[in-house]
């Protein structure tokens, strides 16, 4: 009891001694001054938004700094660029802002913040101008000093994010008697924060002063597979060494692109070695359609049977309302999004409130972060042109993109010291302009299509272009029947291979460009198959040349061969005469052939080859509504002489399936 006493009196000596070491604070004077360089000074201000908070205007006398400060931020963005943000830009933020906070500022700060020459009492000279106007009218550019502003804002960091958030959670210990929780946590937080305070306006090093630093940079990233975020598109992955800094996906209207960048979100929180959360941030969707597509995905669902069950099961007043294959899939999305929940998040325009400003995602992104508990956070938003922009500069479409970009870019910018692999990443979506398209051609996009001003383009650290795929590139990637002498698909015949996958197989060909990126990414073009049913993008590989050449009968490659071996081997470990699913078969192959197995698209075209050679029996519709009969492992002529639907015989007089009609 004496030793606990004893420890306790001591803890508290020590915390008042701190108090006490620490109590020379900064006069209201020495902080006005401050504030005058935070306006007046680019220097100052760009140092300050990194880590002075509105809340660090703490006191009850410094509400309206604390406004004034809030309004900066949100204003920075836009005039990041520019020596001061304008007054009366600056002026009319603040007096809306203060109109609505009505209530909690008196009405003296009120008038210590917005009062101008013309409200004060020329005969009073204890009455003076607010802050705003003495900032800018009063104060002449020839009195002020960065060199000042800096240490004047490294003195007020240290006293209001380093010494008095310490000096309050070892008071509070000590007058309890406990010890500092996560003390070790503490201390290390403590000095990350301490040293990006060191460093404001520290000198920029020669390069030969500062290789010492950058080698240890470059120990931290060598060796590692991706610099930036693993998506599972293994080709995309490789293109761009990972998604990284920030990547602009444009596209036109209903091509996928929200789809794309929700399922590259699922893909970068479910590889768990990227230490990353994703938050899909959708300005034009309410977060229950976004939870929709992301189980639709995982499950392979249609979205149709995710919401109304399988159609047979429909019109009935009680469960189930699955069937025993769907809701075999349901619950593999279910495992699916348990897998990776804790780590995604999804904000609907109904979770937003407000407007979006680079100080609200960077709110969001820090509140992910805490709650995930992982290094990085992938911010996904959809789109970038729903961002508000000030209304002053509304009608201006530079400044506005310029604004727009600049908000993302201010979210996800890295603290000092942090290396690349555990930076934050941010996927935009952008609308593309309308084009008056080629009757004769879906001709391929370029930057210039990107909705806004090239700032959006000029801006991003990637751009990637969704669009439907070409002529020449369906050619190259489907075997298209054609009666041109030349051997060359014509416009019409590519136009109705593009119906075909669309009724038939439920798909869209795509292309995804990368037509911009910066330190050592790829520039290129992979393909892809949108499965609109199923909220889904798979990659497909283009055909060898001497299959696309001659599409009326080319042989097929040793992979395809070797593919649909896969399929076949599959098959035949099933009962024979069974209706088999999708869902089953492609299990099998990934059970048989480990790192093989097919996505439904490839697995649906191959069985649809296979019941055009006869070794398989249905037909495509039967395959595109997720079944497949029964196959026989003989030539379709074997079958000739069978009446359509009829039991087939071997020799043997075993049933080894139907007839195809």
């Amino acid at each position: 009891m004496g030793v606990a006493s004893n420890n306790t009196r001591a803890a508290r000596k020590n915390s008042n001694a701190i108090i006490n070491f620490c109590s020379k604070r900064m006069t209201h004077e020495q902080i006005e001054e401050l504030v005058v360089a935070l306006l007046r000074i680019r220097t100052v201000r760009l140092e300050a938004v990194r880590l002075l908070k509105p809340e660090h205007f703490s006191k009850s006398q410094e509400s309206y700094l604390a406004l004034l400060w809030t309004q900066v931020l949100v204003l920075h963005p836009e005039y990041a660029d520019a020596e001061s943000i304008p007054y009366h830009v600056l002026y009319s933020h603040c007096k809306e802002e203060a109109h609505g906070q009505e209530g909690l500022m008196t009405l003296d700060q009120y008038k210590q913040l917005l009062d101008t020459d013309r409200e004060i009492d020329p005969d009073d000279p204890e009455d003076l101008p607010g802050m705003l106007y003495h900032s800018y009218k009063v104060i002449k550019k020839e009195q002020l000093d960065t060199d000042f502003g800096i240490k004047r804002l490294k003195r007020f960091l240290k006293e209001r994010a380093l010494n008095e958030p310490i000096i309050s959670q070892i008071a509070e210990a000590s007058h309890r008697g406990l010890v500092l929780a996560n003390p070790n946590e503490f201390i290390a937080s403590f000095r990350q924060l301490q040293g990006q305070v060191e460093a404001i306006g520290r000198a920029s090093s020669s390069l030969a002063s500062r290789q010492q630093e950058f080698e240890a940079r470059l120990a931290l990233s060598r060796g590692r597979k991706l610099l930036g975020l693993r998506t599972g598109l293994d080709t995309l992955d490789r293109m761009l060494d990972g998604l990284r800094d920030v990547t602009v996906l444009a596209a036109p209207s209903n091509t996928g692109k929200t789809v794309l960048v929700v399922q590259l979100g699922v893909g970068v929180a479910r590889h768990v070695e990227n230490d990353c959360a994703v938050v899909v941030i959708s300005l034009d969707m309410e977060t229950d359609d976004l939870h929709a597509r992301v189980l639709s995905h995982l499950s392979q669902l249609p979205h149709r049977v995710l919401i109304k069950g399988s159609p047979e099961l429909r019109g009935q007043p009680e469960g189930p309302h699955l069937n025993k294959d769907d809701s075999a899939s349901y619950k593999a999305g279910r495992a699916g999004m348990k897998e990776i929940g804790e780590r995604f998040f999804l904000y609907g325009e109904d979770d937003i409130g407000g407007e979006l400003t680079a100080l609200r995602l960077r709110q969001i992104m820090d509140e992910v972060r805490k709650r995930s508990g992982t290094t990085r956070v992938l911010l996904v938003l959809d789109y970038l042109q729903l961002i508000e922009t000030p209304e002053e500069i509304s009608g201006d479409d530079l400044a506005a993109d310029k604004y727009r970009i600049a908000a993302v870019r201010e979210a996800v910018k890295p603290r000092p010291g942090i290396p690349l692999h555990e930076r934050d990443a941010a996927l935009i979506v952008s609308e593309t302009r309308k084009r008056i398209s080629n009757p004769k051609q879906h001709s391929p996009m370029a930057n210039d299509d990107v909705m806004g001003s090239a700032r959006t383009v000029y801006r991003a650290g990637c751009v990637m272009l969704l669009s439907p795929m070409a002529d020449d590139q369906m050619r190259r990637v489907y075997v298209i029947s054609t009666n041109n002498p030349k051997g060359k698909a014509t416009h019409p015949e590519c136009e109705a291979h593009r119906e075909f996958l669309k009724h038939d197989q439920h798909l869209s060909p795509m292309t995804l460009e990368v037509t911009k990126g910066r330190d050592g990414m790829e520039r290129g073009s992979t393909f892809l198959e949108f499965h609109f049913q199923t909220s889904t993008m798979t990659p497909i590989e283009p055909k060898p040349d001497s299959e696309s050449a001659n599409p009326q009968g080319a042989a097929d490659s040793q992979a395809v061969i070797q593919r649909r071996e896969r399929v076949m081997n599959a098959l035949e470990s099933f009962p024979k005469g069974q209706s088999i699913s999708l869902n089953k078969i492609q299990a099998m192959i990934g059970e048989l052939h480990p790192n093989h197995t097919p996505n439904k698209g490839t697995l649906k075209k191959d069985l649809t080859s296979l019941v055009q050679m006869g070794r398989v029996v249905g037909v495509p519709t039967d395959i595109s509504n997720g079944k497949v009969i029964w196959y026989c492992s003989f030539e379709k002529s074997a079958c000739e002489g069978f009446e359509p639907g009829s039991t087939v015989q071997d020799t043997d007089g075993q049933e080894v399936g139907l007839a195809v009609g």
